[in-house]
């Protein structure tokens, strides 16, 4: 049985990821998540000393990316 939390949503979604996981889910290297956090365009979650990535910042980088990548295409069909 999958435990909800207060919005509903299946208990799993709200997990925070550890750096392996969240590089993976966005087919990125580790060192390359890093210089993403370091540059202010993915926030983490700090538990004491570790750091944790929410699911939900990750899919709004990623749909960050594609509107980026959209006006980059449009712009180079002009």
């Amino acid at each position: 049985m999958i435990q909800k939390n207060d919005s509903g949503a299946g208990f799993m979604e709200s997990r925070l990821l550890t750096i392996l996981e969240a590089s993976k889910w966005l087919g990125i290297c580790e060192r390359s998540l890093w210089e993403l956090v370091h540059i202010g365009k993915i926030p983490t979650v700090r538990i004491g000393r570790l750091r944790k990535f929410d699911p939900s910042d990750l899919v709004a980088f990623k749909n960050g990316a594609k509107k980026v990548l959209d006006v980059v295409k449009a712009d180079d069909t002009l």
